[in-house]
């Protein structure tokens, strides 16, 4: 049935290195601002991935075939890319940085 937990379940979620890189920059300078607050950062960011796996949709189109999904709490926008078999987290970026720019960045 398309959109039950079992069509999610086929999804695997696929971290690029850039955003892994972004994602670890930031855990660090909220650890670095209060003990424990780059830990609920990581959390935030673990839960947005559970509902994209479960919602791919979620997320508006910000470029053909990319797609935004914000965060809570933190301000960061999660950018990715949906395709039959994953979700591909492309990067990372806060809210004040010049987002238009950011593909052009390797």
């Amino acid at each position: 049935m398309p959109g039950s937990d079992s069509d999610a379940r086929a999804l695997t979620l696929v971290l690029s290195d850039r955003a892994a890189t972004e994602l670890a920059e930031a855990v660090a300078w909220y650890e670095d601002r209060r003990a424990g607050l780059g830990l609920e950062l990581l959390d935030t960011v673990d839960t947005l991935q559970v509902l994209l796996l479960r919602h791919p949709e979620l997320g508006i189109e910000v470029r053909p075939r990319i797609r935004r999904a914000l965060l809570r709490r933190f301000p960061y926008g999660v950018f990715y890319t949906i395709s039959a078999d994953a979700v591909r987290i492309l990067a990372i970026v806060h809210s004040h940085r010049h987002t238009a720019r950011w593909p052009r960045r390797a």
